[in-house]
């Protein structure tokens, strides 16, 4: 008898992203995130006015100032995942430490919590 168990979650990539192994010349800070959430942050950062190539299967941006450029952004407009750059945003001197990010998380979770109680 074979017990193995399906997985609870799946893992889903960026929609129309190349599978190939594809990488655009000189793009090499990828974006962070599940699929949905890179999707979102390349759509958005478009809008802006960021070019957007591949590293890999990842949309990702051409130098590290546009990086940082683009991360804060992300975190200002608190597109979905800004979350991730944690380490950066700390780095980069938008929180002084740990601390302060987190209460920044509570403060975006408490917001959320309401928009959708909004809705119930």
């Amino acid at each position: 008898m074979n017990n193995i168990k399906p997985p609870i979650k799946t893992f889903t990539f960026i929609k129309f992203a190349p599978t190939d192994g594809h990488k655009s010349i000189g793009f090499e800070f990828p974006l962070l995130g599940e699929g949905d959430q890179m999707w979102r942050q390349k759509i958005f950062l478009q809008q802006h006015g960021f070019e957007i190539g591949w590293a890999d299967r990842y949309p990702a941006l051409k130098t590290r100032r546009d990086f940082y450029e683009a991360v804060k952004l992300i975190y200002e407009h608190q597109v979905d995942g800004w979350w991730l750059y944690k380490d950066l945003l700390i780095q980069m001197g938008i929180f002084y430490d740990d601390a302060e990010f987190i209460q920044a998380l509570n403060n975006f979770i408490v917001k959320e919590r309401a928009k959708l109680s909004r809705l119930l």
